[in-house]
């Protein structure tokens, strides 16, 4: 089983190479626990604790953060800085995820407020 926690909610650049390295490490057949910014993680957030740091961040990101889903695929905030918050449209990352491993489950808050989607590698895959 592969974990990342909080890891692809600040990776900002290449993306999707990151997500295809976990798969080349991954066993087939094996599991990867990957949690996300989403559309929900943005509307708990702002109802749990809008003053929390990231609250504030989503509070001053409000306007673009609405596009998430409807213009946008993927907002990054802070892009290529060790402080990006990156936040992804729940059925794009599913869409594009799902053509390179199988995407088994998506638990909302499953991670703190993170939505964590949970991924089996293709057997047959080296």
């Amino acid at each position: 089983m592969v974990f990342a926690g909080s890891v692809f909610t600040h990776i900002s650049e290449m993306e999707e190479a990151w997500l295809l390295e976990l798969r080349r490490v991954t066993r087939p057949g094996g599991v990867l626990y990957v949690t996300v910014h989403d559309e929900l993680f943005v509307a708990r957030l702002n109802a749990a604790a809008p003053d929390s740091p990231l609250g504030r961040i989503l509070g001053r990101h409000a306007a673009t953060l609405q596009e998430l889903g409807r213009t946008a695929d993927v907002i990054s905030i802070g892009r290529g800085s060790k402080d990006a918050q990156v936040f992804h449209a729940r059925d794009a990352l599913v869409r594009r995820w799902s053509q390179h491993l199988d995407v088994v489950d998506v638990l909302d808050e499953d991670f703190y407020h993170q939505t964590a989607v949970v991924l089996r590698k293709r057997t047959g895959l080296g």
